[in-house]
């Protein structure tokens, strides 16, 4: 019993951390409308994001509510907001640790592995990375 609850606490940590996944809240909150590449979808592509913006604070308000900082006249967000056909985007309820942790995932780009053809030199391509539930291992460990 005790050995059980001493892996549990261990990974506790893990499940308190999973809130803070950038590339879970990526795939929740943005992959709907945006890649993490340069590749426009509904929205523009992510890669850089922040090098386009003035400051942090006002690309963070304006993932928490665009239709703020349009309202506020900022040039950049009104650019973006025409020329993607004036499709808003959506308020998210993220806060600025999960903004962090979304940017960092951006930041990382995505996971590029070497793959050798036949009868050719080798390429790279992106591919996913399986990913296994913590509570598969909690459960394993049980």
């Amino acid at each position: 019993m005790s050995l059980t609850l001493s892996l549990l606490m261990l990974f506790l940590p893990v499940a308190v951390n999973a809130q803070l996944d950038g590339e879970k809240l990526f795939k929740t909150n943005c992959s709907a409308c945006h890649n993490i590449t340069d590749k426009k979808l509904i929205g523009p592509g992510l890669a850089g994001v922040e090098d386009r913006w003035e400051d942090r604070e006002l690309l963070y308000r304006w993932i928490k509510n665009s239709a703020e900082v349009l309202a506020e006249g900022d040039a950049y967000a009104t650019a973006l907001f025409e020329q993607y056909n004036k499709s808003p985007m959506p308020a998210q309820a993220v806060n600025d640790e999960q903004i962090d942790a979304i940017l960092a995932y951006i930041n990382a780009g995505p996971v590029v592995a070497e793959v050798a053809p036949t009868g050719g030199a080798a390429q790279t391509e992106a591919v996913e990375e399986p990913v296994l539930p913590y509570w598969v291992v909690v459960l394993g460990i049980v």
